[in-house]
């Protein structure tokens, strides 16, 4: 099964060296079916071996992205958030370590399924009213594009996007789209914030745990905490966990290298009891 993976991966890349690979699920399924039995009885058993091969075929040009299908039932900003991390780390659970480089390597991708969000089946409906399916799909495709490496991919069956398509759909992903190129090509000399998490159904945001302030010139993040019990202040770009503080101190500040700072940065804080708190610096 690995050398399948080698030779499939080698076989695509003679035709295009720099081919791209979306799998709607990479890990998932395989973590998915084995917390319920062991691996070797489950449907996924021997698919770790092909991604195996992949992974040691494939060249410094091709790309293989996870498409992370789980996503199609977020309703909240933190699980696309921490999504990437707990893909990584199933990934580093069912192959060797020397694979660990690569596998830090695979680009996150994050999906919205569009028959879900507006429930085009009954098993699909969860109560939401027309307002509310908007208001999720504009949080998710905004979600989406604030933590995927590069791609966001749109999906639907029951739609037919020829003879009756849904006529407010492009205008909502072209205000996403606008909003989140503003943002991340803001020029401004400094952003100033403070954190908050908007509720799906009553538009209410939760208190704020801290503030920030981002020099975009130096590249300097200051955090301040506004709440006691902060357990963890985390930092990602993207998709992408870069820095981790226990306990934080009322002021703490982050300085970003040029790479990192033309990415999305996200603030998140967990307290006592397990709540979070998150902030879309740019």
């Amino acid at each position: 099964i690995k050398k399948r993976g080698i030779q499939f991966i080698q076989a695509l890349q003679t035709s295009k060296p720099d081919v791209k690979i979306l799998c709607f699920w990479l890990w998932e399924l395989v973590a998915k079916q084995n917390t319920t039995q062991p691996i070797i009885n489950t449907s996924m058993a021997l698919y770790p071996f092909f991604i195996e091969g992949i992974l040691e075929g494939k060249n410094n040009k091709s790309e293989l992205i996870d498409g992370n299908e789980t996503g199609y039932w977020y309703t909240n900003a933190i699980d696309f958030i921490t999504s990437a991390g707990e893909e990584r780390a199933n990934a580093k659970r069912y192959l060797p370590p020397s694979l660990s480089p690569k596998i830090d390597e695979i680009t996150f991708a994050q999906p919205v399924f569009y028959d879900g969000i507006f429930a085009l089946k009954p098993a699909f409906d969860r109560g939401y009213d027309k307002e509310i399916q908007n208001r999720l799909f504009s949080n998710n495709l905004y979600y989406a594009l604030k933590t995927t490496d590069c791609y966001v991919w749109l999906y639907s069956e029951q739609l037919n996007w020829w003879k009756k398509p849904d006529s407010n759909l492009a205008n909502i992903i072209s205000e996403i789209k606008n909003k989140t190129s503003k943002e991340l090509q803001n020029t401004e000399r400094k952003t100033v914030g403070h954190s908050s998490l908007q509720s799906l159904f009553t538009k209410i945001e939760s208190d704020s745990a801290f503030s920030f302030s981002y020099s975009v010139q130096k590249r300097i993040l200051h955090v301040n905490n506004l709440k006691k019990g902060t357990k963890t202040l985390n930092i990602y770009t993207n998709s992408r966990l870069i820095r981790s503080i226990k306990n934080p101190l009322s002021n703490n500040s982050f300085t970003f290298n040029k790479q990192q700072s033309k990415k999305n940065i996200i603030i998140v804080a967990l307290g006592n009891n397990n709540e979070f708190s998150i902030a879309f610096v740019n």
